[in-house]
């Protein structure tokens, strides 16, 4: 690696409503979902303070209010602005309705997911590579052997339980992507504006992933929940 690279805005996207979290859901907005007892967002602000990230934008939506009230009520010092483009607001939308608060890059993380990913590293690696995105990905080993075809199902490759890549819900941008983006790809609704505009990346040669080893956490359901909250001991080690 070419050395460090500075700190930038983190945007966390903690808008979202656990629909599939039942109560819960209903009660709270999923980052502040408890676990270990203290909220998913908590979490995710004091791993990023350890690390030396200090400055904060929260994109919110549902309950929103309860957002607030939460970072005033945090136990330790930060920097936060809050952007609010509604409940109904799709995820680039809430990216894009905070343009005026972001520098030329940002750390873009979902509200509903953990990990101890180095954010130096991260960013490291996005200037490194000149990307205009770089997406945070783990490997995941298929218990399958996977096979390809082509249209006459005859069979092309045949690969053993393959490791795969899945996108563990954070990334790097460069903010200037967002200049080029058309209306109705930042208004599409949930997050089909994001991946129109991963796609637009990839079609440009510019978006780059970042392969994290590490423990990640992420969940949707009250059992994926209740896996979480033991899952959580692998990489937080003040709650053992």
């Amino acid at each position: 690696m070419t050395g460090m690279a500075a700190k930038c805005r983190t945007l966390i996207l903690c808008g979202g409503k656990g629909t599939r979290l039942k109560d819960l859901g209903e009660r709270l907005p999923k980052a502040l979902v408890p676990l270990r007892g203290q909220s998913v967002l908590y979490h995710k602000l004091s791993d990023a303070l350890r690390q030396g990230y200090d400055d904060f934008i929260l994109a919110v939506g549902y309950k929103a209010d309860m957002i607030v009230e939460a970072c005033r009520a945090m136990p330790f010092d930060f920097r936060y602005r809050i952007s609010d483009a509604g409940v109904e607001a799709g995820m680039l939308e809430r990216i894009a309705a905070a343009k005026a608060a972001l520098d030329e890059r940002v750390i873009v993380t979902y509200g509903d997911t953990l990990s101890n990913l180095s954010l130096d590293a991260l960013l490291a690696y996005h200037m490194e590579k000149h990307a205009l995105i770089t997406i945070v990905s783990s490997p995941i080993r298929s218990p399958f052997g996977l096979i390809t075809k082509d249209g006459s199902c005859r069979v092309t490759s045949l690969t053993e339980k393959p490791i795969l890549y899945y996108y563990i819900g954070t990334f790097v941008m460069e903010t200037e992507v967002l200049d080029a983006l058309p209306h109705d790809m930042i208004a599409a609704p949930d997050g089909r504006g994001l991946i129109a505009m991963l796609d637009h990346i990839i079609a440009l040669d510019r978006l780059y992933t970042f392969v994290h080893e590490g423990d990640e956490i992420t969940f949707n359901t009250i059992e994926e929940l209740d896996a979480a909250q033991d899952g959580l001991l692998k990489f937080y080690t003040h709650f053992q």
